[in-house]
């Protein structure tokens, strides 16, 4: 492939939207949006896809330039760091722009390598990660650290993770750029109130609830969720809490094995409901009935749901740390996640309180406006044009 003068050329690996551990979570999400908005944009540039032999292009009508390897899996980073070069290199892009931090090329002929390292969560929380983990992978996290320090621009979703990303790796400071995510379009207020009932009604949904979405590992601290649940109840709210996300159905995971023996304990077991996966646009409806989204983790390199949440003009209530800050800004209600009784006062608060519900819901939709996938792409664009 001939380069153009005056256009950049950009592969992206698309795998990850294919690639069970991350098709459903933020990473499957991020490359997906992100492909989209870049497509979408008016800037003079020819987009490429790196897939999997047995994957599309998701319907976005953008060219396959890369087939390799033929399914996606745990194992494909080997192979990418023994051939991925190779594939890419007598294709003259510009840019190859890397979205899994563990397959990444090296010593590419003239074309720049963006690597998106979306945290260093597995670092941080190694002890409860590393046990989980098979040791091949292990390796090819911890050879991902050594990577970000050569290659020619980091991307990061928060100004948390760059502070924790130059801890961790030896990465210039100027090559490490923060580039916050949008979310889809579909989350958005449901105005008509008789959609609402109508969901409720036909998806059998015990109302007034609380809503968690999102993963079950460690760092997401969900008994604390739990036990803090049970005491709201005792304080007085009649609602139930639902804990959405596909992992809640896996029964062969030790950290679900953990939150159904924490609700096995509680004494509200019976209105306490994992539904397990729910389709993005069901999500909106689930976001627009409930008090109230309560997101209690213990770290985030961005915290998406939070932003799904506020699109649809669902108030949250959130932890305090890491990057969660960052993207609610002003309108949330704070907690410490180690504090059961702080998460119950601001519950409490929430829901006992006239009018504060909708002061949120403003403060959030309001708040969401500021990220957008015109936005993101606009700064990556930026940072392709700086490194010409």
């Amino acid at each position: 492939m001939e380069r153009k003068t005056g256009v950049l050329t950009v592969g992206i690996d698309f795998r990850p939207v294919h690639k069970p551990a991350t098709a459903r979570r933020g990473i499957g999400n991020y490359t997906h949006n992100l492909t989209r908005a870049l497509a979408a944009s008016p800037a003079s540039k020819e987009i490429y896809l790196c897939v999997s032999d047995s994957a599309n292009s998701c319907g976005l009508g953008i060219p396959v330039l890369v087939k390799w390897p033929r399914k996606p899996g745990r194992l494909h980073w080997v192979w990418d760091s023994l051939f991925l070069r190779r594939k890419l290199n007598p294709l003259g892009l510009n840019f190859f722009h890397a979205t899994d931090q563990v397959s990444v090329p090296k010593g590419m002929a003239g074309t720049k390598i963006l690597m998106h390292l979306h945290d260093v969560i597995p670092f941080l929380f190694w002890d409860q990660y590393s046990t989980h983990l098979p040791l091949d992978f292990r390796f090819a996290l911890k050879r991902s650290l050594r990577t970000a320090s050569h290659v020619d621009a980091v991307i990061t979703d928060s100004e948390c993770s760059r502070r924790d990303i130059l801890k961790w790796t030896r990465a210039q400071p100027e090559r490490v750029h923060v580039v916050a995510f949008g979310c889809d379009d579909h989350f958005k207020r449901v105005e008509d109130p008789t959609a609402q009932e109508e969901f409720v009604q036909a998806r059998g949904i015990r109302t007034p609830y609380l809503l968690y979405v999102g993963a079950t590992d460690h760092r997401k601290n969900l008994p604390f969720l739990i036990r803090a649940f049970g005491r709201l109840r005792e304080a007085g709210y009649s609602g139930s809490l639902y804990l959405l996300g596909d992992e809640f159905t896996r029964h062969d995971l030790a950290q679900v094995k953990k939150i159904r023996e924490e609700i096995s304990r509680s004494r509200h077991t019976g209105v306490i409901h994992t539904p397990g996966y729910v389709d993005p646009r069901d999500l909106r409806l689930y976001l627009a009935c409930a008090d109230a989204f309560v997101f209690p983790s213990l770290y985030e390199g961005f915290g998406l749901p939070a932003l799904e949440a506020m699109s649809c003009g669902t108030p949250v209530v959130v932890s305090n740390r890491s990057s969660i800050p960052e993207v609610v800004g002003d309108a949330g209600l704070y907690f410490d996640p180690s504090r059961e009784d702080e998460c119950v006062r601001q519950l409490l608060l929430l829901t006992r309180t006239q009018g504060l519900r909708e002061e949120l819901s403003q403060r959030g939709l309001a708040r969401a406006e500021l990220f957008s996938w015109r936005n993101a792409v606009e700064q990556i664009l930026q940072i392709y044009v700086k490194l010409v």
